[in-house]
């Protein structure tokens, strides 16, 4: 379903994402549960991963925010007992292999633009030096301006497949956010742990079900 929200609503939402991220770990950060940094790069990973999504237009981002907020929905109901690191677990795999489906897609689209970009390069190649120049003797001022022509759509066109190499997304980088992710899990679920024994009482395990549907690409 299309959003109905602005930019600036959108960006302010994933603002507050990132506060609810942090206050998870107002009362553990003195038993070092995790690590500034590596907070820091989870959420710098899915505001690039917004904005990128955004360029594309305001459903895409909205979705991209949705997938962060139900991430931040999931480790905070596993710190308060409300779903299993199993069922959260789950949650991060089906997102990771979203995320990784849509790179290799991203990819496979930036493959076809460079042979584009190549085939056109070539082209102008073959119009300016097989036709230009012989046209050079027949009609002169024709065949310099062919010559132009051709070589500035060649340059741009380099130029373009040049962009394009700068532009693939590394699955890497998504099993990197992965390991993260599952890393602040395992934390988050070791301090659920404790404050439970600590109180006496055991958290229940039922399975939230908004939290564990597979992130929408």
């Amino acid at each position: 379903m299309a959003t109905t929200k602005t930019i600036a609503e959108l960006t302010q939402e994933i603002d507050d994402c990132d506060s609810q991220f942090d206050t998870l770990f107002q009362d553990i950060e003195h038993n070092n549960c995790t690590s500034q940094l590596e907070r820091k790069l989870i959420k710098d990973f899915n505001r690039q991963e917004f904005q990128k999504a955004l360029m594309k237009g305001t459903d895409d981002g909205h979705l991209c925010l949705q997938r962060y907020q139900k991430l931040v929905a999931a480790f905070a109901a596993v710190k308060t007992g409300q779903m299993t690191a199993q069922d959260a677990q789950d949650y991060i795999n089906k997102l990771s292999d979203s995320r990784a489906m849509h790179a290799i897609f991203h990819n496979v689209l930036k493959l076809c633009d460079m042979a584009f970009w190549v085939l056109t390069a070539m082209a102008c190649y073959v119009t300016g030096f097989g036709i230009g120049i012989p046209l050079l003797i027949l009609k002169p001022i024709l065949g310099i301006f062919l010559i132009i022509g051709t070589a500035m759509v060649a340059y741009q066109s380099a130029s373009n497949f040049a962009n394009c190499i700068y532009e693939f997304d590394s699955v890497f980088t998504v099993e990197e956010e992965q390991e993260r992710e599952e890393d602040v899990l395992s934390k988050l679920s070791l301090f659920a742990t404790q404050k439970t024994q600590d109180s006496g009482t055991r958290p229940a395990a039922h399975e939230v079900n908004d939290l564990t549907v597979m992130a929408n690409t």
